[in-house]
């Protein structure tokens, strides 16, 4: 059973980030910057993808590229 659980919350984490960068994705097609654009997209309810999301707007908004953060 544990693989069965193991598969669900992947697919959960899966979701979450889906969701993220969905709204990610609709913020920069409206011309917003990478630091207004995750700013938009809320806090998220999955820990590790909010550590990550603050990670990156943390970063951006010290002008660091997302690819150094």
């Amino acid at each position: 059973m544990l693989p069965v659980l193991s598969a669900w919350r992947r697919l959960d984490d899966a979701r979450h980030r889906a969701a993220f960068y969905r709204q990610w994705s609709i913020a920069a097609d409206a011309g917003f910057t990478v630091p207004r654009a995750i700013e938009t997209s809320g806090a998220c309810d999955d820990a590790a993808l909010e550590s990550a999301r603050r990670a990156l707007l943390d970063g951006t908004r010290r002008g660091r590229s997302l690819a150094d953060i």
